[in-house]
């Protein structure tokens, strides 16, 4: 076996771990280990085509790994953040618009997919709260075994929001075990605030 010959094994394995990579960022570092070695195989050896075609991943695998090492770690940042600073899922999300009065969704209905307001102002009628800019509503239900919402939102004024299906969501939250880690985090701290201001108002929640 000649050591041209040892670079296209070392591709070839370097191509199944990258197949067998359950995660992204595993995935991904393991294509361009892949696509390397092709590229230097395809070019020792004279197979144009095979190194043609991995010269073209590279930079696609380069992209995508490092705009999910991004999205970790605004995630991660995020966690130790306010919640309703919680941006870093703006570049997943498609903007939607809702006229005054106009609600956004009702208690009881199935879930969809979540929302984060952009402008405008929206209340929460069960529970008497408003919320304006920044906030990302509608998530608990995303995880509840029920799928439907907890409290109903209606729109205060004009409001435009960003809006992720609950597919979307679920779709990164399984990609990244670390993404879905803070997001979990995210979530569990919007709860307990909601629990500390009810203690400080006197009223019991229920047990958890």
């Amino acid at each position: 076996m000649t050591w041209v010959d040892l670079v296209g094994y070392s591709a070839a394995t370097a191509s199944f771990v990258a197949f067998s990579a359950k995660t992204m960022i595993p995935l991904r570092v393991a294509a361009i280990c892949s696509n390397v070695l092709f590229i230097s195989f395809g070019l020792l050896s004279g197979f144009w085509p095979s190194a043609l075609l991995h010269t073209l991943l590279l930079p696609l695998n380069i992209h995508r790994l490092l705009a999910m090492r991004r999205l970790v770690r605004r995630v991660a940042a995020a966690a130790h953040a306010d919640f309703f600073e919680a941006e870093w899922l703006r570049p997943y999300m498609r903007p939607m618009s809702f006229t005054k009065g106009q609600p956004i969704f009702a208690k009881g209905e199935a879930s969809h997919g979540v929302y984060f307001i952009v402008s405008g102002q929206v209340h929460f009628p069960e529970v008497g709260e408003q919320a304006g800019p920044g906030l990302m509503f509608g998530e608990i239900a995303v995880f509840t075994n029920e799928g439907r919402r907890t409290l109903s939102c209606v729109c205060d004024t004009d409001v435009e929001v960003l809006y992720m299906t609950n597919e979307e969501l679920r779709e990164l939250y399984f990609q990244n075990p670390e993404f879905g880690f803070h997001l979990v985090r995210l979530i569990v701290g919007r709860m307990k605030r909601q629990i500390d201001r009810m203690q400080d108002a006197g009223i019991r929640p229920a047990a958890a």
